[in-house]
């Protein structure tokens, strides 16, 4: 049976611009991102929170982290490090999916310190790397969280992850090891690499990252930790 062809436009209604999934002869499905709502968790149970290293205590500016979320997607996970307090820079080398959720980004209050650009991220770190100097090694974090296929068909994929795979295409493992590389010359702290709970980690090609400093499981996916500094390590 041939698979039916998906297509995605972008439409604007009071709200802003959202994403519409059309098929033939089908309802189109509309798929919005909405910052407007985040189920707030205790710092034990964020997994993410304590992958990244954030702190309740880092309350004053000079202390809040400094975070690249170099795969953002629907920037789920760059609103959730914002909604913490960090100072996140989103990339997104997409433009369908930068400019839908720049959109929205425009309309958070000026307390979320959520920035998106778009770019393709090893391009990102490549030029940073090539204009390197003391003063602007500002990046403490850099998050990744590459598009991974699935084990198997399901009927049941989200409205969201199916977007993502007409928008955002599945990287090679080579691709990965060189995007981690670069981030690794990049963080100050930590990078931290979002991963399917049975799938294997990155292996970066420099020997003094053989595995993860820490992990972080939760019931489906599991978040890689690779130390830049040693100091704190294992009080994530």
């Amino acid at each position: 049976m041939k698979t039916p062809a998906l297509k995605v436009q972008i439409d604007s209604d009071g709200c802003g611009l959202h994403f519409l999934i059309l098929e033939e002869s089908q309802k189109p499905i509309r798929v919005d991102v909405d910052f407007s709502k985040r189920n707030k968790i205790g710092l034990k149970s964020d997994l993410l929170a304590r992958a990244i290293g954030y702190r309740a205590s880092q309350k004053d500016e000079g202390q809040k982290l400094r975070i690249v979320d170099a795969t953002s997607g629907l920037c789920r996970d760059s609103f959730h490090m914002a909604s913490l307090g960090c100072h996140v820079l989103a990339l997104e080398e997409n433009k369908m999916l930068y400019r839908v959720v720049s959109d929205q980004i425009s309309r958070l209050s000026d307390e979320c310190h959520l920035k998106i650009e778009n770019t393709e991220a090893k391009k990102y770190f490549k030029n940073w790397l090539a204009n390197f100097s003391a003063e602007n090694k500002n990046v403490d974090v850099v998050y990744l969280d590459p598009m991974f296929p699935e084990k198997r068909k399901s009927a049941k994929s989200g409205k969201e992850s199916i977007l993502l795979k007409l928008l955002a295409p599945i990287v090679s493992s080579e691709q990965e090891t060189e995007l981690l590389d670069l981030a690794l010359q990049v963080a100050t702290k930590r990078v931290v690499v979002k991963r399917p709970l049975s799938a294997p980690s990155l292996k970066p090609t420099h020997k003094k990252y053989l595995k993860p400093n820490i992990q972080f499981e939760g019931k489906a996916v599991r978040y890689d930790v690779y130390v830049c500094s040693y100091e704190g390590l294992g009080k994530g």
